[in-house]
């Protein structure tokens, strides 16, 4: 491990010792701490979507206290009516008084020909000026941002995205997945911090070998301790960065099955310097996949899981699947298998420049024991043409 990563995390580590206690933390079982928010009701959509033309442009929380996002993709040809057309803010179906703060061109250039700040805008139309520039000299591939505020309320939509689809463009998921460890150290315990929820501790209570960092926060009442017989991992610090989505993310979430608790399970460490890839009937993933034609997506969506490492084949006993399509946001599926016709009817239904993404898979190993694969993997639908 590079000294760096060695010194913050010995910081990090000594800082989290310090919290303020009061009075031991128990050792709890995880009471299924991973799907905590699955087949609950999702949080409230927000209230707010911008309509420009025939165009219905849904707005997404971006930061606090009223700021909103929201993107589309359209053809070249929808573009050139659609800039000429009338731009509203609507709340609950209520037009808000709004003004054009800026339109341009990404990347962002404010002293180039295609930015206009506070742009003529009359009768929610913007100025011929703009529509003329923007109608011409706009290619397929261009990204075209509007910025908006409310004159009703003063909520301010930070940036409505209008990609230009271009047919010669590949597809390239906007979530990448976290870097897999094949190799380096192994550790006895792993601490997660997500956002919005309470940190634990993974570790094996009764292993000699990590007691001191047992010792660390068992009084300490904000770590959660989870206690995993033989527990071992390459990876002994998650945090945000270091998950597909934030629960805060999904739109939906649905626990199919049974289901397996992964945080109740040791990782699998036993690469042996191979690397792991997934199989889907004639799909392959390793991690990542190629961009597959939404036909052949399909061809392949009732055939069977088949995971490797290296030459060897592991059983496969659960996973979370993400759908994460263009300008939409993620669902989630916990399931056993693949059998489920919800789960089949939800990858019947994926829109070409879409990902399907594998985590948290659950395996037997070489010796029969569940483990958790510190590894996801990305399935990835090409666009329209």
């Amino acid at each position: 491990m590079p000294f760096r990563t060695s010194l913050i995390l010995s910081v990090a580590l000594s800082l989290w010792a310090c919290q303020p206690t009061s009075g031991p933390a128990p050792v709890q079982p995880p009471h299924r701490q991973d799907i905590l928010n699955i087949n609950e009701r999702p949080e409230k959509e927000s209230p707010y979507a911008v309509e420009w033309g025939e165009m219905r442009i849904p707005l997404v929380k971006y930061a606090n206290p009223e700021v909103y996002a929201g993107s589309i993709e359209v053809e070249l040809s929808e573009f050139r009516t659609l800039v000429g057309q009338e731009l509203r803010l609507l709340k609950y179906a209520h037009e808000h008084e709004v003004e054009v703060v800026s339109i341009h061109r990404e990347p962002y250039g404010r002293f180039s020909s295609f930015w206009f700040s506070y742009p003529e805008f009359k009768s929610r139309r913007l100025g011929s000026s703009v529509i003329s520039k923007f109608s011409q000299d706009i290619q397929p591939g261009d990204v075209v941002a509007v910025r908006l505020l409310s004159k009703t309320d003063n909520t301010i939509v930070q940036s409505v995205m209008v990609k230009v689809a271009d047919p010669f463009e590949a597809y390239r998921p906007e979530v990448p997945l976290p870097r897999a460890r094949y190799d380096g150290d192994v550790f006895g315990f792993q601490l997660i911090q997500e956002s919005g929820r309470r940190p634990l501790l993974r570790i094996d209570t009764a292993e000699q070998s990590t007691r001191h960092i047992y010792e660390l926060y068992r009084h300490n009442r904000l770590y959660k301790i989870v206690h995993i017989p033989e527990f071992k991992t390459r990876r002994r610090l998650l945090i945000d960065r270091d998950q597909l989505f934030q629960t805060s993310e999904v739109r939906h979430s649905e626990l199919l099955g049974t289901g397996h608790d992964w945080l109740s399970l040791p990782e699998y460490t036993a690469f042996e310097g191979a690397d792991a890839s997934l199989e889907w009937g004639e799909l392959s993933a390793s991690p990542e996949s190629e961009n597959y034609q939404l036909a052949d997506f399909r061809n392949n969506i009732g055939k069977g899981l088949k995971l490797r490492i290296g030459e060897a084949c592991l059983p496969i006993l659960g996973f979370h699947l993400f759908i994460h399509s263009r300008g939409r946001q993620p669902e989630l599926y916990v399931a056993d298998s693949l059998d489920s016709l919800v789960l089949l009817r939800a990858l019947y239904r994926v829109p070409p420049a879409s990902t399907v993404y594998f985590d948290k898979v659950i395996v037997e190993d070489e010796n029969g024991k569940e483990r958790l694969l510190p590894v996801a993997f990305a399935f990835n639908i090409a666009g329209f043409r």
